[in-house]
C-alpha cells in the first residue's frame, strides 16, 4: 500500500510537471512567434528603431529572455497545480500540531484517495485509538478506586465491632467468665 501510494504521488507530480512543461512551451511558442512576427512587421514597415524590431534582430539575447520567461512560467504553473496538495498538507500539519498539544477532538477531512488522504485517515484512526485508550485508562482508574473504597469499607466494618468487643473485655468493669467467653466468641466470629 505504501509503495502504491508513493507511486501514485510520483505519477501525479510527473503528470503536473508534464502539464507545466506543455503550458510553458505553448506560452513560449506564442511569445516567440508573435514577437518575431511583430518585429519583422516593424522592420518591413520601416520602423527600425521600434522596440519590436529590436526583438527581431536580437537573436540569442531574446532566446535567453524567452528561456527565463519559460522557467518562470513553468514554476508558476507547477506551483498553481500543486497548490491544492500544499494546502491539504498544511491542514494535516495543523491538525497534527493540535493533537500534539492535547486536542484529541481534532480530525482531518479525508479528501481523495492518495497518499495524503491515507495520512489523514491514519491520523484520524490514531486519534480515535488514543481516545479509546484514555477512556479505558479512566475506567480502569475508576474501577480501581471503587475496589479500594469497597475493600476499605469491608475491612473497617468488622474491625470496628472487634475493637468494641475488645474494649469491653479490657475495660475496668468486671465480667463473669461466661460473659468474657461470649464476647471472645463473638470477636472470633466477626474476624
Amino acid at each position: 500500500m505504501k509503495s502504491d501510494m508513493s507511486r501514485r504521488f510520483r505519477t501525479r507530480v510527473i503528470t503536473n510537471i508534464m502539464y507545466s512543461t506543455v503550458i510553458t512551451c505553448l506560452v513560449e511558442v506564442f511569445l516567440v512567434t508573435n514577437l518575431s512576427m511583430l518585429g519583422n512587421y516593424a522592420l518591413k514597415a520601416g520602423r527600425d528603431t521600434s522596440f519590436l524590431a529590436m526583438f527581431a534582430n536580437a537573436g540569442s539575447l531574446v532566446t535567453i529572455v524567452y528561456v527565463l520567461i519559460g522557467i518562470v512560467m513553468f514554476a508558476i504553473t507547477f506551483l498553481l497545480m500543486q497548490e491544492k496538495s500544499i494546502r491539504y498538507i498544511d491542514r494535516i500539519s495543523a491538525a497534527m500540531q493540535n493533537i500534539s498539544e492535547g486536542d484529541l477532538n481534532t480530525t482531518v477531512e479525508v479528501i481523495g484517495d492518495d497518499e495524503f488522504s491515507g495520512m489523514a485517515a491514519n491520523l484520524n484512526k490514531m486519534v480515535e485509538d488514543i481516545r479509546e485508550l484514555m477512556d479505558k485508562e479512566r475506567e480502569s482508574e475508576r474501577t480501581k478506586n471503587e475496589l479500594i473504597t469497597n475493600v476499605a469499607h469491608d475491612l473497617r466494618t468488622p474491625l470496628t465491632s472487634i475493637i468494641g468487643y475488645l474494649e469491653l473485655l479490657s475495660g475496668p468493669a468486671q465480667m463473669s467468665p461466661e460473659m468474657q467467653k461470649k464476647y471472645i466468641d463473638i470477636t472470633y466470629t466477626k474476624a
